[in-house]
């Protein structure tokens, strides 16, 4: 089991470190321009991500 739960940390890691490589600091801050400009902000998402929200 140890071996399998291993195996899934690597392979989030590795697809997360896809995704950021592609992220520009420009981006970045047009993002945080926009969150920290509305008063609410809907978020939505599947799969891992939509596990991740509903922490918050």
């Amino acid at each position: 089991m140890q071996a399998i739960f291993t195996q899934a940390i690597g392979l989030v890691l590795a697809e997360n470190q896809r995704v950021l490589q592609t992220i520009t600091y420009p981006a970045v801050e047009q993002l945080v321009q926009k969150i920290t400009d509305v008063e609410r902000i809907f978020v939505i998402g599947e799969g891992r991500s939509g596990l991740a929200i509903r922490m918050f």
